[in-house]
């Protein structure tokens, strides 16, 4: 799929007066947004989770940046990044979910989506994907997965992964109509995990 072009439009300052501060207010801020879109998605991710569909909202460079680094960054792209780096070469993990509560969310999630979009309640939506994302970084501190690899425990590490690799298939089904490139990356990384491979993968870059 080609890359799309995203326009973001600002005013056109006034033909017959001086330029204020607003004007340049709204172009630096075009510019913040332009620059964090080209992060992933960020700008997207940002409008469609933290304002309510329909509704005004607020938007500011810091706020932009925190939810970023807290839940694009340290949140999902974590995720990723910790999982993928548990996957030993020859790896099989063909399995599915076995841990409750991650079982629970993952089987929630579709029709939490579709409610989320037909009643176009999309930050809703994106709130119940990330409670999914938060179980699973959870979930990693509770089981503590690098201590199985070291201690020996093949078997509890392949649980591990299967719960793990199963939650961000789940995730990742459900980011498609919010943050579709994300949404393709994050199969292709796992795909190749379940096949023994150790692909790097990085969602969410930090700055």
């Amino acid at each position: 799929m080609k890359n799309q072009t995203l326009y973001i439009s600002t005013s056109i300052p006034y033909v017959n007066a001086a330029p204020h501060l607003g004007f340049a207010q709204e172009l630096v801020i075009a510019d913040a947004m332009a620059r964090h879109y080209r992060r992933q998605g960020s700008v997207r991710y940002y409008l469609l989770r933290h304002v309510r569909t329909t509704e005004d909202g607020d938007f500011s460079y810091a706020r932009l940046a925190e939810v970023y680094r807290t839940e694009l960054a340290d949140g999902l792209g974590n995720l990723l990044s910790r999982t993928l780096g548990l996957i030993r070469p020859g790896m099989e993990l063909p399995g599915r979910a076995r841990d409750p509560e991650l079982g629970e969310l993952i089987d929630r999630l579709p029709s939490a989506i579709e409610a989320a979009v037909e009643h176009f309640q999309l930050h809703q939506g994106l709130r119940t994907i990330w409670q999914l994302v938060d179980a699973a970084n959870a979930y990693v501190s509770r089981r503590e997965p690098w201590k199985l690899a070291r201690n020996g425990d093949e078997a509890g590490l392949q649980e591990v992964l299967d719960d793990l690799l199963t939650v961000l298939e789940s995730i990742a089904e459900a980011l498609g109509p919010f943050l579709p490139a994300t949404s393709r990356r994050i199969p292709d990384a796992t795909g190749r995990a379940r096949q023994g491979e150790r692909p790097a993968c990085v969602l969410f870059p930090k700055a």
